[in-house]
């Protein structure tokens, strides 16, 4: 399942969830109970617009459920970028993954033999 401070257009791979945070309580247990309903979900990927709020507090509560949880670093936003900085920090500290979405997905697919692997290859050439 996919979590995070704002929704995105579509699905990124099969199976994912999107939950928008701002209909859910921010707690481990509502964080849970919104996410177990499509699923049994062990990791998260997080993007956001504000991360020293939105982002920060999703994750911190997701970690506390006891879920794994990934920040795609170049699909984060936030006004002053030494605060997103501390934030990431610590949340790699509390055992969060910070990577690139390339990295990621790139992750997801494992190999050449994954039938979407040349059309998302494609697709990260088409926007370098």
């Amino acid at each position: 399942g996919i979590i995070g401070a704002t929704v995105m257009p579509h699905n990124l791979y099969l199976h994912s969830a999107l939950v928008q945070t701002r209909r859910i309580e921010r707690t481990p247990k509502g964080i849970r109970e919104a996410l177990l309903h499509r699923g049994k979900t062990e990791h998260l990927l997080l993007c956001g617009l504000e991360t020293p709020i939105c982002v920060y507090q999703t994750a911190i509560a997701a970690l506390a459920a006891g879920l794994q949880v990934t920040l795609l670093s170049d699909a984060l936003g936030a006004r002053r970028t030494e605060d997103a900085t501390a934030c990431l920090m610590a949340l790699r500290h509390a055992g969060a993954h910070v990577l690139p979405s390339e990295t990621v997905f790139y992750a997801l697919l494992h190999d050449v033999q994954h039938p979407f692997f040349k059309a998302y290859t494609q697709l990260v050439k088409s926007h370098a």
